[in-house]
């Protein structure tokens, strides 16, 4: 999977077996200050426990640190054309969707 909504819906149901990512990408985003949902859409309020959504300049971070507790392996690459062309983030899943 590849881009950042992928890698963050595959992150939220917990799919993901490697996360691969350019170390220089980073993306805005929201993450919510109760059950630390994800996306990188403006929401009010949580879709799942409602919870407040806070701006991040830079969610990538926050997607790496939640693939390490779930137990994933991380790739970080640095300049890789092909992976910057396709998004900078992708994952490889513990199985398909």
């Amino acid at each position: 999977m590849l881009g950042i909504d992928a890698a963050i819906k595959a992150l939220l149901i917990e799919q993901i077996r490697i996360l691969i990512y350019d170390r220089q990408f980073t993306h805005e985003g929201y993450i919510c200050d109760l059950c630390y949902y994800l996306t990188v859409e403006y929401k009010d309020k949580c879709p799942y426990c409602e919870g407040k959504m806070v701006f991040y300049n830079d969610i990538v971070d926050e997607i790496v640190e939640e693939a390490l507790n779930q137990g994933c392996e991380i790739v970080d690459i640095e300049g890789n054309e092909k992976l910057i062309r396709a998004g900078s983030i992708g994952a490889m899943l513990r199985y398909k969707l």
